[in-house]
């Protein structure tokens, strides 16, 4: 089992507030979200100028049929389907912040 330390976003614009105040290990946001979606919070974050651009995020989606093929598609480093299973996410997480070799 991951041991994390969570902080919780209500909505796009808050989380990216926050990624820009504070460091983090991951981003992990749901693309559909109210008003601007996960799409347009990772579109935010790549696009900025701060550290924050290059953090490891996942997607939840229940469309995930959508990015299967392409996972790096608008800007994630993976995506997985709702509802999310732990173990499944456990596991997507440790990839996605595993070192390249």
């Amino acid at each position: 089992m991951c041991r994390a330390s969570v902080v919780g976003a209500r909505a796009a614009d808050s989380a990216l507030g926050l990624l820009r105040t504070a460091k983090f290990d991951l981003l992990v946001a749901d693309i559909a979200m109210p008003g601007k979606d996960g799409i347009d919070l990772i579109r935010a974050v790549r696009s900025s100028d701060g550290p924050e651009r290059t953090i490891p995020a996942v997607a939840l989606t229940g469309f995930y049929e959508a990015y299967e093929r392409n996972p790096h598609i608008a800007g994630f480093d993976g995506f997985i389907q709702k509802p999310v299973n732990p173990d499944m996410l456990s596991k997507l997480v440790r990839n996605v912040l595993r070192p390249a070799s």
